[in-house]
């Protein structure tokens, strides 16, 4: 098989929902974290440069790493409403099959492979 069938809407849906709950899951810890992170606007708290900087640096790992399971948060999303429209598995961009290799390694993914090459080449 190398293209969705709609026979595996189950599998693909319970796969998704599982991701989404590790997103929300990782989006409440970085959360937690960053409020538990020293307050840099009190200086007065931090000792010396070298704990600001590593203050600075945990506050935009955290940061970065929030924006990143929002954004793929969204994917899932998108993939269960596709899922729930009976368009899963099309290619957002062309309409055609994303192949099932890519689903697999990507479930959430909107494009087939030759599309998101196109995209990402063009920037977009």
């Amino acid at each position: 098989m190398t293209h969705f069938e709609p026979g595996l809407a189950p599998q693909f849906q319970e796969l998704l929902e599982r991701r989404e709950a590790q997103l929300r899951d990782t989006m409440a810890r970085e959360e937690s974290e960053k409020r538990s992170a020293v307050d840099l606007s009190n200086p007065q708290e931090v000792t010396d440069n070298t704990e600001l900087a590593e203050e600075q640096t945990q506050l935009a790992v955290h940061e970065m790493q929030h924006e990143h399971a929002a954004r793929q948060l969204e994917q899932v999303r998108a993939a269960l409403r596709r899922l729930e429209a009976g368009q899963y598995g099309l290619c957002q961009s062309c309409g055609g099959p994303i192949e099932m290799r890519r689903l697999g390694a990507r479930p959430y993914a909107a494009r087939c492979m030759r599309c998101q090459s196109a995209s990402e080449q063009t920037g977009g």
